[in-house]
């Protein structure tokens, strides 16, 4: 599996980031590109420790056994549901959340 802390995966992802558009094809789900974008950013934003949102009861009960499933090589199943506060149904502006997320993705590798 690929690992964003290696520079060319980086990159990589810099790249496709990049050379998205607001009329980019959906590869799956609901969320508009800008949607995603925003998507992404709050995931990046989670992991450096800028947001946090209280864990559901579901997850305290559950979360020890569902590790193992979401700590593993495999990928996420298509329409595996989504973490509600990640989920954004208002419009977005596409270049702010296009900028939002390459400057989150620079700031999580260094």
């Amino acid at each position: 599996m690929k690992n964003i802390f290696n520079l060319d995966v980086k990159n990589e992802v810099l790249n496709r980031v990049s050379n998205l558009s607001p009329n980019s094809q959906k590869l799956g789900g609901k969320m508009s590109v800008e949607q995603m974008l925003a998507h992404c950013s709050a995931n990046f934003e989670m992991a450096t420790g800028e947001k946090n949102f209280p864990r559901p009861l579901i997850g305290r009960v559950m979360g020890s056994f569902m590790k193992s499933f979401y700590s593993n090589e495999k990928p996420f199943n298509r329409n595996t549901p989504t973490f509600k506060p990640l989920i954004f149904s208002d419009k977005r502006d596409f270049e702010k959340e296009k900028q939002k997320l390459t400057d989150i993705i620079q700031k999580f590798h260094t």
